[in-house]
């Protein structure tokens, strides 16, 4: 296990880091930092392995073919990237580790020991999901049968190709990582995936937070203490992004919802919305391409964000670049848009979308038969427990929205123009009786609620109880200040770190063990069963 462990931290740290720094290296502004570098590589990983697995998958090339040829490009971009950096190491870990040495160290400690707790849990307990059947299984079956989607969950050959599926291909993903650190995919997703992208998630966290506090270390520490007391409480439904990340981390829409999307809203902050660089969209490029391999819903729910704050910022700025660029990104959301409809909608999937003996304008009509506005109003409602729950992060959230606008519009023009402007569009465009079954016939009914991953909640009223603390110079008055914004939550939310949701277990397959133990029974041969 120590093995596996150390070599899951070089396959999905190290190596993500020196790609990113190389790809750190067009940035303007000189920015070396290696938590953002880590993000970056992990991304480019995602798109490189996107960007191959899909045509091979089609040509029913080996999983062995798959995982070598994006191991040797890996490989390549790595090379490539330690030779342009070379000279630049020294004061990278320089700059780095200064920048370390100025935390404030109290809200450190105390910061490390929360994202400490949200790792311990999900690698010494068990959650049972029935979402298993598709990021794990598919892994162990590619790798036991050495294909690719020619066999389901089950074991048996598909009757008809997973055409939905070949979009995002995590589950390969996972089965590639695993064989490279000598692990099962199961353990890999079960105990070693849960550490990695809580750590991958805060890391990038703080990077988010240094930008939207304007370099002030105090006030983004802050952010992320209250951010992770946030995410540890966040359990008042098992539909939130604070839940998927805490016990569904292997899953490829936890990371599309905590990392991805917050991802895009740094780099309008820094990046599109302060100079529209050239870097900065090559950056969004990276993340939208190399997400689809997490979920398909990377063809939606990215690209409806990156419209929408195009035009956010285009009405703050009053730069006619930003319209220009919706009409760019107007092209690359019908794009995506048809792919999905075409490939990974199950509803199309089923309908007379794909009667080739009808024309494109009766497949059209056929399509939007299904909208039925008496149902818009229920829709939403339903949505809205199931995302929102019956606590009260959302008005919480809600509130935040207002006082970020009333109170931040002079001090931080970005986080009205991200959390309240942004957070506004989406409840009249997404979240709304008029459009939401529209909506939910894009995308499925069955996951409409999903939208409500577009709205920065946890984040939102993160920055203002933030604000709030500070917006007091003596310390005891701060203190009382962060205990009532504790209080709020711990009363308000739902200890996700519950028996509810985790459960006691002896392997680290984190599986029940009577299970275990009868695949131990039906496999001829325990050690090879296990890879390791």
């Amino acid at each position: 296990m120590i093995k596996a462990m150390i070599l899951t931290v070089f396959w999905m740290f190290i190596i993500p880091c020196i790609m990113g720094l190389g790809i750190l290296k067009f940035d303007k502004k000189g920015n070396k930092n290696i938590l953002l570098a880590i993000v970056l590589g992990f991304f480019t990983e995602l798109l490189v392995f996107e960007i191959l697995s899909i045509p091979m998958t089609f040509l029913k090339c080996s999983f062995n073919t798959l995982r070598n040829t994006w191991l040797i490009i890996v490989l390549i971009f790595t090379a490539i990237s330690i030779f342009v950096n070379r000279k630049d190491y020294k004061e990278i870990f320089k700059q780095n580790i200064d920048e370390f040495k100025k935390l404030p160290k109290v809200l450190t400690i105390t910061f490390f020991i929360l994202v400490l707790i949200q790792c311990y849990f999900p690698f010494k307990y068990m959650h049972q999901d029935y979402d298993d059947s598709n990021f794990v299984a598919k892994a162990t079956i590619a790798i036991d049968t050495n294909s690719l989607f020619v066999y389901d969950d089950a074991g048996y050959e598909y009757d008809v190709f997973p055409t939905r599926q070949i979009l995002s291909q995590f589950p390969h993903f996972t089965a590639s990582i695993a064989t490279l650190c000598d692990v099962h995919p199961t353990i890999l997703a079960h105990t070693l995936f849960p550490v990695v992208f809580v750590v991958m998630m805060y890391a990038f966290y703080y990077v988010f937070g240094m930008t939207l506090f304007k370099k002030d270390q105090t006030k983004a520490m802050m952010f992320l203490n209250i951010l992770a007391i946030a995410f540890i409480f966040g359990s008042y439904s098992r539909y939130t992004n604070f839940v998927r990340i805490a016990y569904r981390a292997w899953q490829g829409k936890s990371i599309l919802a905590n990392i991805t999307l917050p991802f895009i809203w740094y780099v309008f902050m820094e990046y599109i919305g302060k100079e529209n660089s050239k870097f900065g969209w090559m950056i969004l490029g990276i993340s939208l391409l190399g997400s689809i391999t997490l979920s398909s819903m990377a063809l939606i729910l990215p690209t409806i964000t990156v419209f929408l704050l195009l035009f956010v910022y285009a009405i703050k700025d009053k730069k006619i670049v930003y319209i220009m660029s919706i009409g760019a990104c107007v092209i690359l959301c019908l794009v995506f848009l048809l792919i999905y409809l075409k490939f990974a909608n199950p509803i199309v999937q089923d309908s007379a979308f794909n009667n080739e003996e009808l024309s494109i304008s009766e497949k059209i009509n056929s399509f939007f038969d299904g909208v039925d506005d008496e149902n818009n109003l229920k829709l939403v409602d339903e949505s809205y427990h199931r995302a929102g729950g019956p606590r009260y992060y959302v008005p919480i959230f809600m509130l935040s929205i207002v006082y970020i606008w009333v109170f931040c519009k002079e001090k931080n023009k970005d986080a009205v123009a991200v959390f309240s402007a942004f957070s506004v569009l989406i409840c009249v465009i997404c979240i709304n009786p008029v459009f939401s079954n529209l909506w939910s016939m894009l995308i499925g009914s069955d996951v409409y609620w999903r939208v409500y991953w577009l709205l920065p909640i946890g984040y939102s009223f993160s920055y203002m109880f933030t604000d709030l603390v500070y917006c007091s110079e003596k310390k005891w008055e701060q203190s009382i200040t962060l205990s009532l914004c504790i209080a709020i939550f711990m009363i308000t939310g739902i200890n996700v770190y519950s028996t509810e949701n985790f459960e006691q277990t002896d392997n680290y397959f984190k599986i029940p063990d009577w299970t275990l133990e009868m695949i131990f029974k039906v496999s001829e041969d325990k050690e090879d069963y296990l890879y390791n």
